[in-house]
């Protein structure tokens, strides 16, 4: 008889881990989910890794199915002399191996920002279309030629568009 009731407590116990197990799954695919769809930001400090906080001196990125949005606070290009890649692939360029791209590499420097007052603080924003080639990825980041030799990649984020969600 005690064998049984420990049994039937065990079975529970299993039980209600597999669903809290399910549950936390469930949550961490939607999670995901959303961070792959129509926008996702990321503060980008210069020649670094990303940072959960905004660095003093750190380029914000937004990128959107319209397009790629860089806000530069203080307006300093200083610490962004090196070239930027922009890589777009399409659903049919994904679908082949290699994938191929569309290649919008770009200097900030030679780009047009708008200034503007945020909290007193002045920032540039710079944007790239993307709507017109409809991607279906994104890869975004800088990168030198040391001895003019291409290249080395300081910091790069790729973003992957959910088109279902951005058709709505």
């Amino acid at each position: 008889m005690r064998a049984n009731t420990m049994m039937k407590i065990d079975l529970r116990l299993l039980t209600i881990v597999a669903c809290a197990f399910i549950v936390a799954g469930s949550a961490v695919v939607m999670t995901r989910h959303a961070e792959n769809s129509a926008v996702v930001m990321e503060i980008i400090p210069p020649k670094g890794a990303a940072m959960i906080e905004r660095a003093p001196d750190g380029i914000q990125l937004e990128v959107s199915a319209k397009g790629l949005t860089l806000t530069l606070p203080g307006c300093n290009l200083d610490k962004y002399q090196d070239k930027f890649f922009l890589h777009l692939y399409t659903k049919s360029g994904l679908e082949k191996s290699p994938s191929p791209f569309i290649n919008l590499d770009f200097f900030l420097a030679q780009e047009t920002g708008k200034e503007q007052q945020i909290n007193g603080s002045k920032s540039c924003v710079y944007f790239k279309g993307l709507s017109d080639f409809s991607p279906q990825q994104v890869n975004v980041g800088q990168f030198t030629t040391p001895n003019g030799h291409c290249c080395e990649i300081t910091w790069s984020r790729t973003y992957v568009f959910d088109r279902n969600l951005i058709s709505k």
